[in-house]
């Protein structure tokens, strides 16, 4: 007979022992290689490759030799969200992962194909014929879903950082902006972006509506810029030193002040401004005219019935503004007063001697690229070739460098130098030893 204390001795055994067992299962007492917290508990987690199984062909899933998940996975492998112990699995070939605890429960109410962190949230990806995206705190609770695409923007020389999310729509994609907490900044709009400078620091947002409509917040998301005013396009630009906004309205282009006070009317298919002047070029009716502004007056020079249907440039060394019209090409000085007018049949130019009525240079045999040009002397004055002579040589050809002289050498106490500017041919390297070169005046 087996007495009863050693009856207890037996049960208190099997107790310990099946303790022990649980304890094998979940690896309470091994050597820790991972651990965390999970469940409100703190777990210690063998990992050894030789007793916990991750792996793709149908071995299962192991902790320390006993089975968690079922060995007809495709793919298993362990991830860490936060400080959470996850194992991430793929039941078939090409198809969505879930996340499972190691009681082998699901972790989410959706599958993903891919995990991404992003400073303090963690974003799964599920790839079909549109990205479909789930943003989740550290503790994997659904924040967002059904967006499209995230993105951090950190502004340079803000500690700020803000969250971008975006959806795609029938027409494009719309944005919503959040602080890293989740506090909604801005409500969704068409477009929404950060502008900088050339040292990529922070402007602006740069904000869109849906019917095209374009405005301007500070970092601290007030307007400089309202939607209310219904600009379809905005650029900053500098006349006489004076910071104004050229903007375009209605599918027209004015000019503004920075209280957005109306300086130009929105008035002309197209408004800029010669860099470093006060001249205003613009194009009514498909012809292109100048104006000049002074304070908030503006004065036009070149009128569009001229029919000019290009004003390129500004030349400020020598006041004059180039134009074509029809074929013709020429300058207008800085008054509007126009200089000069050649009428071009084709692509290249040729010299032409100013004595003549009508000049026509016929194209050189066997030369590629020449032309034909009319010059009408009783209208408008023509083209010459006037020689420039050398700064530098003054018009000699030679080295200008004094102890050279033209000579390619010069003496360095009794030893003969090879002139280092010249190198030892005597020219002016200026002008090739030419002395000067030719250049196109009108009269």
């Amino acid at each position: 007979m087996i007495s009863d204390n050693r009856i207890k001795m037996i049960c208190l055994t099997s107790l310990l022992l099946a303790m022990l067992l649980c304890a094998k299962v979940y690896g309470y007492e091994k050597r820790i290689v991972k651990q965390g917290d999970f469940e409100g508990k703190h777990w210690e987690i063998i990992f050894d490759m030789d007793k916990v199984g991750v792996s793709r062909n149908n071995e299962g899933v192991n902790v320390d030799g006993f089975s968690v998940f079922p060995c007809n996975n495709y793919r298993v492998d362990t991830v860490t969200i936060g400080k959470t112990l996850c194992f991430e699995i793929e039941p078939h070939k090409g198809s969505h992962c879930n996340l499972y605890n190691l009681k082998g429960e699901s972790l989410l109410s959706f599958s993903f194909d891919q995990i991404y962190k992003r400073a303090g949230f963690y974003e799964f990806v599920k790839r079909d014929n549109v990205d479909t995206n789930y943003l989740c705190d550290s503790n994997i609770k659904l924040i967002k879903s059904d967006y499209t695409y995230s993105k951090i923007e950190t502004l340079e020389g803000f500690t700020d950082k803000y969250l971008m999310l975006a959806y795609k729509t029938s027409d494009g994609y719309e944005h919503e902006c959040y602080t890293m907490d989740m506090k909604m900044v801005l409500p969704r709009y068409k477009y929404l972006w950060i502008d900088k400078d050339n040292q990529g620091n922070f402007q602006y947002w740069r904000i869109e509506d849906c019917y095209g409509h374009v405005g301007r917040l500070d970092t601290n998301f007030n307007w400089i810029i309202p939607l209310e005013k219904r600009f379809s396009d905005i650029y900053d630009t500098t006349i006489a030193g004076v910071r104004y906004y050229r903007c375009k309205k209605d599918g027209y282009w004015g000019l503004y002040d920075t209280k957005f006070n109306e300086v130009i009317a929105p008035d002309f298919e197209d408004l800029s401004v010669f860099s470093g002047t006060n001249f205003i070029k613009f194009k009514l009716n498909g012809f292109w005219g100048v104006m000049t502004l002074q304070g908030r007056v503006t004065k036009t020079i070149i009128p569009t019935t001229r029919g000019y249907t290009n004003i390129s440039r500004y030349i400020k060394s020598q006041k004059r503004f180039t134009y074509e019209m029809n074929g013709y090409k020429g300058e207008c000085n800085h008054l509007g007063q126009q200089l000069s007018k050649i009428k071009v049949n084709t692509t290249a130019t040729a010299p032409v001697s100013p004595k003549k009525e009508v000049t026509k240079v016929e194209e050189a045999p066997k030369k590629q690229e020449e032309k034909t040009i009319v010059v009408e002397h009783h209208r408008d004055p023509v083209p010459v070739q006037e020689w420039q002579q050398c700064q530098a040589c003054f018009g000699s050809g030679q080295c200008p460098y004094v102890k050279c002289g033209g000579s390619g050498w010069y003496y360095v106490g009794d030893n003969v130098t090879t002139c280092s500017r010249c190198h030892g041919n005597g020219k002016c390297t200026i002008c090739a030893g030419k002395g000067g070169h030719y250049i196109t005046v009108y009269r």
